[in-house]
């Protein structure tokens, strides 16, 4: 209907190429049911912990979360506040207000 069907090939019989699984859903298959995922700022320093509430990383200013940032302990929490600060970069683009 929508394309050619190659001589002696039925709809019902044309195979459709194999998907690629992404690498999370491959995963999935070996994963521990109820396992639980960890929060990457849930085993840190209270300290660190202590600056994150007080400057609340979503409506602070760039230069407290970048200072943030080189507090941060380990790299997850780095990576942590990377998705924070590209977070708030992309607002800033698409509302127009600086950040």
């Amino acid at each position: 209907m929508y394309g050619v069907i190659e001589s002696g090939a039925t709809a019902a019989t044309k195979k459709k190429p194999a998907r690629a699984v992404p690498p999370l859903a491959q995963g999935k298959a070996t994963a521990r049911v109820g396992a639980q995922i960890s929060h990457p700022i849930q085993n840190m320093p209270a300290e660190f912990v202590d600056e994150l509430d007080r400057i609340d990383p979503l409506t602070c200013s760039r230069k407290s979360l970048e200072r943030l940032y080189h507090l941060a302990p380990t790299s997850e929490a780095k990576a942590f506040i990377v998705g924070i600060l590209d977070t708030r970069r992309m607002m800033a683009l698409v509302t127009g207000v600086s950040f």
